[in-house]
């Protein structure tokens, strides 16, 4: 019995110790996960832990062998029992009580952590959704407003075909007229050109009997204000008022004469300027235009920072905006009280005009003795330069070479007037010579009458073809055949 029972206690004490051996191999083990040097002190605990118990157990067998009494073996049991039960519990507690900590410290910190993350993922996902948001209204706005354009469009040239239709029609109503007359008010070219041969009359009111305030005179222009069925607002320089819409050049006829009359021009206002195949600075550069080059302006073709122009056999270039001007290079509307300016001005031309205007009366004077070979000389003269005029032209030329040679300020003879350098062309030339075989008989009776002393040109000294004369530059002249006779 006594066996038995020290084979229990035995058995008891190494369940025991195995039992302790567990529990501390599993407290040092869940430390280790977070210390590393923690584990390998723990680990020689154990060990050491292990060879004491197991002499201590081999200690109690011997001295059980040699106890006589239960009572002394059981007392010692039940003290070293008791003993290891409370250092056992003890030892289980403090690592427990460690093994918490840790994992409570380590926990917050985790928490945190985590929860800085997530705050700050939350403001950027809030940030990025809100510019996301305002990207989707300002596309949708955009769009908004393209849609609306295109329908206002739409709608507009709807009615206005439906309206061209309806007038038209003797039946259409006021109400359809009115809605036409606002959309022909929207007009597609902002310029027009008047449709005269001289000029167009401007007036106060939309009526023929109206006051007249200016004058459109041929290619000039003016800009729209507000266009009507039967007449049109314009302003042009300084005077504003209504032009009859049968006499003025709209939309692409006025865009088509403007590009015919190259009046739209840029003009470049740098010292060297690039001119590009295409609106940007990276474009390939065609050619340098220096300060004040013009060229004709290609408005259509126009975009943000960059003037189109027309380039070398009309092909469509661009230069910078900020380097060159637009130039528009018609005249404008002149005033009523320019018109009358230019009134009194025209007549003061004319009457002095007329004034210059002399018809020398026919004189005689006394007659000229030259030999045979001048008479042929003036006779050949007056071929060359009046053939083909009626006799008193061929006189009056005649008379003009007399007239020189009797100032003597060209020479003392006909030869020495004819011959003198710069007056008639065809004398150094060798036409003269040309010309003795075209000599006729009227040109041989105008030479002679002239050195007879028949003149019918007076003092005059200069001729030349009156289509080439400036005779606003002349004290005094005449008209006779193709000829202009005058003074300086």
């Amino acid at each position: 019995m006594k066996a038995k029972t020290r084979v229990s206690v035995i058995l008891v004490m190494i369940v025991c110790f195995f039992a302790m051996i567990v529990i501390t191999d599993t407290t040092c083990y869940s430390i280790s996960g977070t210390y590393e040097d923690d584990s390998q002190i723990a680990e020689t605990n154990t060990s050491d832990d292990e060879a004491n118990q197991l002499d201590f157990a081999k200690s109690k067998e011997d001295e059980f062998a040699k106890m006589d009494k239960i009572e002394l073996f059981s007392l010692a049991i039940e003290d070293n029992s008791s003993d290891n039960l409370i250092t056992s519990n003890h030892t289980n507690d403090t690592k427990e009580t460690n093994k918490s900590n840790v994992n409570s410290n380590t926990a917050l910190d985790s928490n945190v952590s985590l929860e800085e993350d997530l705050e700050k993922q939350a403001m950027k996902e809030n940030l990025e959704q809100k510019v996301i948001k305002e990207n989707l209204e300002e596309k949708k706005k955009q769009e908004d407003l393209e849609q609306k354009a295109v329908q206002e469009n739409v709608k507009a040239r709807a009615i206005a075909f439906s309206m061209e239709e309806n007038v038209a029609d003797s039946n259409s109503n006021s109400e359809e007229i009115d809605t036409f007359s606002m959309i022909k008010a929207l007009p597609e070219y902002e310029k027009v050109l008047p449709k005269v041969s001289e000029f167009l009359n401007i007036r106060s009111e939309a009526d023929s009997d109206a006051t007249i305030v200016g004058q459109l005179n041929k290619n000039s222009y003016a800009t729209i204000v507000e266009r009507g069925e039967e007449w049109t607002k314009i302003t042009s320089g300084k005077v504003t008022g209504y032009a009859s819409n049968q006499y003025l050049y709209f939309d692409e006829e006025a865009k088509n004469l403007v590009s015919e009359l190259k009046a739209d021009q840029i003009v470049i206002t740098a010292g060297s300027v690039n001119i590009r195949k295409s609106p940007d600075l990276t474009g390939e550069v065609l050619t340098e235009a220096k300060n004040e080059d013009s060229f004709v302006h290609v408005s259509d073709e126009d975009t943000d920072g960059w003037y189109a122009i027309q380039y070398k056999d009309s092909q469509v270039s661009y230069v910078s905006k900020d380097l060159s001007k637009s130039v528009f290079n018609l005249k404008t509307a002149t005033t009523k009280e320019e018109i009358e300016e230019a009134k009194k001005t025209a007549q003061i031309a004319k009457e002095l005009e007329e004034a210059k205007k002399h018809k020398p009366s026919k004189t005689n004077r006394s007659a000229i003795k030259v030999s045979d070979e001048e008479i042929l000389l003036l006779a050949t003269v007056v071929a060359m330069e009046a053939n083909g005029e009626s006799y008193e032209g061929q006189l009056a030329v005649a008379n003009v070479v007399v007239n020189r040679m009797i100032d003597g300020y060209w020479g003392k003879t006909i030869h020495d007037v004819i011959y003198a350098p710069g007056q008639f062309s065809g004398a150094n030339s060798g036409r003269v010579e040309k010309y003795k075989s075209q000599v006729t008989e009227s040109c041989k009776k105008a030479a002679i009458e002239a050195l007879a002393g028949n003149n019918n040109i007076g003092d005059y000294k200069y001729f030349m073809m009156k289509n080439r004369a400036k005779t606003s530059s002349y004290k005094k002249y005449y008209i006779l055949g193709s000829h202009c006779f005058y003074q300086r």
